[in-house]
């Protein structure tokens, strides 16, 4: 049973640190996306704190209540099975993936606490209009299409590197602001999977490794996080105060092959853009008139 339970933590684990920093990474505002992203690795931090904490023999990790620990994992569940039916879907799903533009006012309204959103609700309707008919990506595409096959590398190497150190918790979050609409998911799922297969690998592979360099083990840790330094440094663009499609766009234009096609789409879908703006714009001048 406690082999099962730990199954089940664990999955619960993985699920839910890629789809939180997900979450809110496409429901907060450019100008707050990192900070409010980052408030994930923060907490992930603080939750092992506190496990460390309980299970000391002073607290529950004596013989006799640490059934009490392990139960304690249950808390935040039930916690979490109660609150997040009230919590409002992302306003980028709901609009891009479902395309419900009223629900997605609402998603922003309460997300907000105001009722003048046009900006924003532009800025998604720009990522619409830039992802056009195009579906969620699979893992396989992700690797397959040369315009995501940068940014795939770029936030797997983040997310095993850097894992456990200070940059941890922007690793969570570069896949929400690289990726658009319909990789998103895909990428956490890549990026999440890929973080735990290599943490597996290298808590079997660290003690050969040991036996084998002695004092000098770190060396070969150290050369990749220089390599991904690198790589890093030369491909990944700045993303602080810039909207989603600013970045896709930019991501774009760094792709020699997608440059020509990425700028001639935008062009043809300027017009659309223009039209739903100032569609925008009525409803939130009726709004405030009525």
């Amino acid at each position: 049973m406690i082999i099962l339970a730990r199954l089940l933590v664990g999955v619960n684990a993985g699920v839910s640190m890629n789809v939180q920093p997900m979450c809110f990474g496409e429901s907060a505002p450019k100008n707050l996306r990192g900070a409010v992203a980052f408030s994930s690795a923060v907490f992930t931090a603080f939750g092992i704190l506190m496990g460390q904490v309980t299970g000391l023999t002073e607290v529950l990790g004596s013989e006799s209540l640490w059934p009490y620990l392990l139960a304690s994992n249950a808390l935040p569940g039930l916690v979490q099975l109660v609150t997040l039916p009230w919590f409002p879907e992302s306003p980028r799903f709901l609009l891009i993936d479902r395309g419900d533009r009223e629900a997605c006012g609402q998603a922003l309204k309460r997300l907000r606490a105001c009722s003048v959103f046009t900006a924003e609700m532009e800025e998604i309707l720009q990522e619409r209009a830039g992802a056009g008919e195009a579906r969620a990506k699979t893992l396989w595409e992700m690797f397959s299409d040369q315009s995501l096959r940068r940014q795939s590398m770029v936030c797997m190497f983040a997310y095993i590197l850097s894992f456990g150190m200070g940059p941890a918790g922007v690793t969570g979050i570069l896949p929400a602001e690289l990726f658009d609409q319909m990789a998103r998911p895909a990428a956490y799922m890549v990026a999440g999977s890929m973080m735990w297969l290599n943490l597996f690998l290298i808590g079997m592979a660290f003690p050969f490794i040991v036996n084998g360099l002695g004092q000098f083990c770190f060396i070969p840790f150290c050369g990749v996080c220089v390599t991904a330094c690198l790589s890093i440094g030369f491909t990944l663009p700045e993303t602080k105060g810039r909207t989603l499609a600013e970045i896709t766009e930019e991501f774009e234009k760094r792709n020699k092959k997608g440059t020509a096609n990425g700028l001639r789409k935008y062009g043809e879908q300027s017009q659309s853009l223009t039209d739903l703006s100032e569609c925008l714009e009525t409803d939130n001048v009726s709004e405030t008139s009525g």
